[in-house]
């Protein structure tokens, strides 16, 4: 379990994912070396979102496997991540941000087939050197045209789990999850307010017509400044709302005038 912690005093922080259980390995793997461990969620309708790095359980605070396997592979010790509830963590000298919740925003490469994948089959009959995973994270599991249960993301409808685990691991290597932490949400209900602020000066405007231009301009500057934002620094704000609210308005506009 994590055993380094810092928590702000804020009622925007939220506990943590609980587990409801676990479950053990059998004892041919817990005999034949130090079984690692996986964290099952249920089923999401919709895109996977976000990781877990911190579930709690029985009172204290366990990592996820992808934590694990990162951790493992740089050789960290536990006693190097520190938990800031609410705000981040913090894996050795690096900040990786999270949500109000311990949220990890996941940062897609891509659909299915963006890292380098090895049939099981290549590497038993030896026709893949074993010299080409050396030094690497390797993750074994099943492809998406194999396994049921896929994962749903914004590249790829059926997106197989141990790609997934393969994203988040590769988010905490190069340290650029998305940031969907509290200040982001309150810039967007800043933007919203400027949305209004801006849209009641254009009230002023006699024509519909220079509504309608000043009201596209808007739009065309917001969608180019949330991609660019989130090209640039990996900031996930909204969208959808806030640009549905600047349609909203305008037609409003246009209507009453």
């Amino acid at each position: 379990a994590y055993s380094v912690f810092h928590k702000r005093e804020s009622a925007s922080v939220r506990r943590p994912a609980e587990a409801g259980g676990y479950l053990a390995p059998s004892l041919d793997l817990l005999r034949s070396a130090l079984p690692g461990h996986v964290i099952n969620e249920p089923p999401q309708p919709l895109t996977r979102q976000y990781a877990y790095p911190v579930i709690g359980y029985g009172g204290s605070y366990y990592p996820s496997l992808a934590i694990q396997a990162y951790r493992r592979w740089v050789g960290l010790p536990m006693e190097a991540i520190e938990v800031n509830f609410g705000e981040s963590l913090n894996i050795g000298s690096f900040y990786v941000p999270t949500d109000n919740q311990m949220r990890l925003a996941v940062n897609y490469r891509g659909p299915g087939g963006s890292y380098k994948r090895t049939r099981f089959a290549d590497l038993l009959d030896g026709s893949m050197p074993a010299e080409n995973f050396k030094d690497k994270l390797v993750l074994v599991g099943l492809a998406a045209t194999v396994s049921p249960n896929n994962v749903f993301t914004p590249f790829d409808p059926a997106m197989s789990k141990v790609e997934y685990l393969a994203n988040v691991i590769d988010n905490l290597s190069r340290m650029n999850p998305l940031i969907r932490s509290q200040q982001v949400v309150v810039l967007d209900i800043l933007l919203l307010a400027l949305i209004g602020l801006f849209f009641a000066l254009v009230a002023a405007a006699r024509s519909i017509g220079v509504v309608l231009t000043f009201a596209v301009i808007a739009m065309v500057l917001f969608v180019a400044g949330n991609i660019q934002a989130f090209i640039l620094f990996n900031l996930w704000l909204g969208l959808t709302f806030p640009l549905l609210a600047m349609v909203l308005c305008a037609a409003v506009l246009m209507t009453a005038k």
